[in-house]
């Protein structure tokens, strides 16, 4: 099944980043990725900060690593067993407490930026936060909120991240 998910990133741009977009105007902040849920899942993002040049329009975004909310490493297969039993018990995948680093890769090379996501609620949402970037995103920071909406089958139909981000200071 294809699922789509879109990031909406409300950014926090400073001054310096105006400067850096040429313009004192404000930039409207929506960016869109959608991808397919796969290992390397795809993703194509527009907005003004696409066209403007501050934010890449296309990556793949994959897993980095998975904990248990205590902070112990959780396996792929332990998450599978786990997402298992939550749909044999008529629940969905984020009823599986987790928390999940994922990393954003830019396509054009100018770097990536990972997302901490903790899915530790017993609901289709989670919050994350930046905890690392690369390239044009190593001064990145900010923080979202996921939510993912299921069919009548608990398949993921949608997921929608909203971010508020800070790209830092670029000169």
């Amino acid at each position: 099944m294809r699922s789509a998910t879109r990031v909406v990133a409300a950014l926090a741009i400073g001054a310096t980043l105006a400067v850096a977009a040429c313009s004192d105007a404000a930039l409207d902040s929506t960016v869109v990725m959608d991808h397919v849920v796969i290992p390397a899942q795809p993703w194509v993002a527009s907005g003004d900060l696409v066209d403007a040049g501050l934010v890449c329009s296309s990556g793949d975004r994959h897993s980095v690593a998975m904990w248990h909310p205590d902070g112990s490493p959780m396996t792929m297969m332990e998450f599978a067993g786990l997402a298992d039993k939550a749909d044999r018990s008529g629940l969905d995948v984020w009823h599986v407490r987790r928390v999940t680093e994922r990393e954003y890769l830019c396509d054009d090379g100018t770097g990536a930026f990972t997302l901490r996501e903790d899915a530790t609620g017993p609901t289709n949402r989670a919050t994350a936060e930046v905890v690392g970037g690369t390239g044009a995103y190593a001064g990145m920071t900010g923080s979202c909120v996921i939510d993912l909406s299921l069919d009548e089958n608990r398949q993921t139909v949608d997921m929608v991240t909203t971010c508020e981000l800070d790209l830092g200071t670029t000169e």
